[in-house]
């Protein structure tokens, strides 16, 4: 009888285990074995039925598209650069757009974040150097525009909602920046002189050095500069200057020359004083000898009694990328001055044009000094040219 009973507990048994295997294997393989087989295809065949897709949960799921998601695109080659890294040329333009993945659903509630030192754009003319910022706008739509102005290595990251779902995504750039080999600038002295090259034989207050020969410039500079491969450019110097000149006639009324002490682009020369230089890939050049020097100057006249000058300077080493859309920037910049006074020998009667040696003469800085490391653009609104009188 005992036995008997040990028998049906373990039918039992066997029945439930039996009835169990079937729901589960229903749950997890259902229709993943042959039609036909024993179990009639409810047959464990796998543990990811009932998670597919528009199939009643019967198909394989692996192949269900995966959910959408956002993407970034290179909009001058058109290669999707999320979670790649990108190697640019600092002042080239960079181009972006975000956009569904796979295309067709909706995005919304777009915001850019961009590291480093970034701007909207930069341009020069003689009336003005401009540098423009990014505004929240522009970093709320679906294109992005932008230029880094340093180097080193910076991300674009990008977020919004994807169907109503919240997606990020992000690509990594490595920008390259031209290695400055030698910026300096080195003056000299501030002198009367009638041997000045932009007046010959007739009085000067100026910053040049004519005795002992050679003659020297009052600000003498000298810039070598490498580029990385695929960085042909120009390189260039960019000056600005604060005008302050001053002079008193013989019955004693003052006129002024300035530019109302704002630093205005040094035009005389052009923007790019004397003219750019092509660089190479992967090559040097270098800017210095007689054309890339400065020696302000003042004329003497025998009407006037007193003349000064007092005016400093802001020198730019830049470099522009070959590309037609790439900006002007900054590698090194420097800073000069020059001040002097002189009064005329005998004034207001004698009528000879000969002066007084300068007083107050100075020159910064004293000697020879290395430009600094800047990534700052030259902004200014005027130029030499409409400083004016008072």
């Amino acid at each position: 009888m005992g036995f008997l009973i040990v028998l049906a507990v373990v039918a039992v048994v066997a029945i439930v285990a039996a009835l169990s295997g079937c729901k589960s294997d229903a749950n997890k393989g259902m229709g993943t074995t042959p039609v036909g087989s024993p179990d009639g295809g409810l047959a464990a065949a796998g543990a990811d039925a009932g998670a597919t897709c528009g199939d009643g949960g019967v198909g394989d799921p692996t192949h269900c598209p995966p959910p959408p998601d956002l993407e970034i695109v290179d909009r001058k080659t058109g290669a999707v650069v999320s979670g790649t890294t990108v190697i640019k040329i600092v002042g080239q333009k960079i181009q972006l757009e975000v956009r569904s993945k796979p295309p067709g659903h909706s995005v919304a509630n777009i915001q850019w974040t961009i590291s480093g030192q970034r701007i909207k754009d930069y341009t020069q003319s003689v009336a003005a150097g401009v540098q423009t910022e990014l505004s929240p706008a522009d970093l709320q739509g679906t294109s992005l525009d932008f230029y880094w102005i340093n180097g080193g290595n910076q991300t674009v990251q990008v977020s919004g909602q994807v169907d109503g779902t919240s997606k990020t995504t992000s690509v990594a750039y490595n920008v390259l920046r031209p290695t400055v080999d030698k910026f300096t600038v080195k003056t000299s002295r501030v002198s009367v002189t009638l041997s000045h090259f932009a007046s010959p034989g007739s009085p000067v207050l100026a910053a040049y050095q004519a005795t002992p020969p050679p003659a020297k410039m009052g600000c003498q500079w000298d810039a070598k500069v490498t580029v990385p491969a695929a960085a042909e450019g120009k390189i260039a110097l960019t000056q600005k200057i604060l005008v302050n000149r001053s002079w008193t006639n013989n019955v004693g009324t003052t006129r002024k020359f300035g530019s109302g002490g704002a630093l205005v682009l040094d035009d005389g020369l052009g923007i790019q004083y004397s003219g750019p230089k092509s660089i190479a890939a992967g090559g040097s050049t270098t800017l210095n000898g007689p054309s890339y020097s400065d020696s302000p100057w003042i004329p003497l006249l025998v009407s006037d009694k007193a003349a000064s000058a007092n005016e400093r300077f802001e020198l730019y080493l830049m470099y522009k990328h070959t590309d037609s859309d790439s900006i002007w920037v900054t590698l090194r910049m420097a800073t000069w001055s020059w001040a002097g006074q002189t009064t005329r020998i005998g004034a207001p009667a004698a009528p000879a044009n000969n002066w007084n040696l300068p007083s107050g003469a100075a020159m910064t800085p004293a000697g020879s000094a290395n430009g600094a490391d800047s990534s700052q653009l030259p902004i200014w609104t005027g130029s030499y040219s409409s400083a004016s009188w008072s």
